[in-house]
């Protein structure tokens, strides 16, 4: 299959009820993992524990991790922004003094 129909037709899955109840099943079981681990590597975490906001937050992190800009490139960011301000401004005046 191309990468379009692909595409299409993981586009079209988000509406088959089928697909919608595995994806169910797979969130359910990853959330029951989550909070009773098999291996008992950590403590258990309470029966409510909010797992979907727990995602969310972690991708929320994950993405401004990514997306992060240190500050020295905003500082070098606005250094070429008053640079070329000061030289528009500079050669209007030129072309100012010039046509008078």
């Amino acid at each position: 299959r191309s990468f379009l129909a692909k595409i299409f037709l993981r586009f079209f899955r988000c509406f088959d009820k089928k697909y919608q109840a595995i994806e169910q099943m797979e969130f359910s079981m990853l959330r029951e993992e989550f909070i009773h681990p098999y291996n008992n590597s950590r403590t258990h975490l309470p029966d409510d524990f909010e797992f979907s906001f727990y995602l969310a937050l972690q991708l929320r992190d994950t993405l401004s991790e990514l997306i992060q800009i240190p500050i020295l490139t905003w500082l070098a960011v606005w250094a070429v922004i008053l640079f070329f301000y000061v030289v528009s401004f500079a050669t209007l005046n030129v072309l100012q003094i010039v046509i008078s």
